[in-house]
């Protein structure tokens, strides 16, 4: 288990699970502020993907809620959102959409609905570098030409995600560093 970690209270908490439930079958998103590792308010977000039953993206004007709560002396301590239908693990594509470093990304699956499990990851992207060709036995993801994934397992809660996307004619590599964060929730 990872020694990092991040403390939520109870309700919030139970707020992600409620959002989860209540978004069901698309997934739901949000952020959370709160000081060091600890977290101090939820707020909810709308889901602004365009295939929100697989994928998420916090719409803008969630996201300009930092600038209330940095105000206070808070950060963006986290970033949620639900897996339907899936484990709480992140997908590629959950590593490519992570542009916040310093905040954790929990996820919580509804894949047991009587049962829901959260866990707390760090994803931490690599420079993006223009490479000449793909290497072999990358797999295409969620089958689509265009976005191409490799899942390298590193154990004690810690793996990297190898990816590569055409852009603009070119082919772009980038890996992602997974780290598993502990969830503590407090009464």
């Amino acid at each position: 288990m990872s020694e990092e970690r991040l403390f939520l209270p109870r309700e919030i908490y139970e707020e992600i699970i409620a959002h989860a439930r209540e978004g069901y079958p698309e997934e739901v998103c949000g952020i959370i502020a709160g000081k060091g590792n600890r977290a101090t308010q939820l707020y909810r977000a709308q889901n602004i993907a365009d295939e929100r039953e697989i994928n998420y993206t916090v719409d803008p004007h969630t996201l300009l809620k930092q600038v209330e709560f940095e105000e206070r002396g808070e950060q963006m301590v986290a970033i949620y959102h639900s897996h339907p239908v899936s484990a709480p693990y992140p997908s590629a594509t959950d590593a490519r959409q992570a542009f916040y470093p310093d905040s954790v990304y929990i996820i919580c699956s509804l894949q047991d609905w009587d049962r829901p499990t959260m866990r707390g990851w760090r994803l931490v992207q690599g420079e993006p570098r223009p490479v000449d060709a793909l290497p072999e036995g990358v797999d295409a993801v969620r089958g689509k030409w265009g976005f191409w994934a490799r899942h390298v397992p590193l154990g004690e809660g810690r793996a990297r995600y190898d990816l590569w996307w055409e852009e603009n004619g070119r082919i772009w590599a980038q890996e992602v560093d997974v780290r598993e964060v502990e969830l503590i929730v407090e009464q």
